[in-house]
């Protein structure tokens, strides 16, 4: 047996522009696929984006309010200690009203 290279025919055929069109075709539709898939993810995307700014806007308002909370608590805390330190004195003084005895009444003036 002799070994003889095969020649290559080095015409173009039908088959070989059929296979050219077809992957053509097929490298469109898959370009085509992917940039629809590319813009439905961006979409997806800017909404995320969008969700989590109000997401943190809203948690702002929140720590916000928080720290208005905190301050009028703390207000509140010193107006019932203050409150509390005045009824301490009331009650001091009634109990010094109820220990002493009254004044003497005056007199009424002879006629």
């Amino acid at each position: 047996m002799t070994d003889v290279a095969p020649k290559m025919d080095n015409r173009v055929s039908t088959g070989n522009l059929l296979t050219l069109i077809a992957l053509l075709i097929a490298g469109a539709v898959a370009w085509g696929t992917s940039q629809g898939d590319i813009k439905a993810l961006a979409q997806r995307v800017d909404a995320g984006e969008k969700r989590d700014d109000k997401t943190a806007d809203t948690l702002g308002e929140v720590k916000g309010a928080i720290i208005e909370l905190k301050a009028d608590s703390k207000a509140i805390k010193s107006d019932v200690e203050r409150q509390g330190r005045q009824m301490d004195r009331i009650e001091l003084l009634i109990r010094e009203l109820r220990s002493t005895p009254p004044p003497p009444s005056p007199t009424p003036p002879p006629r």
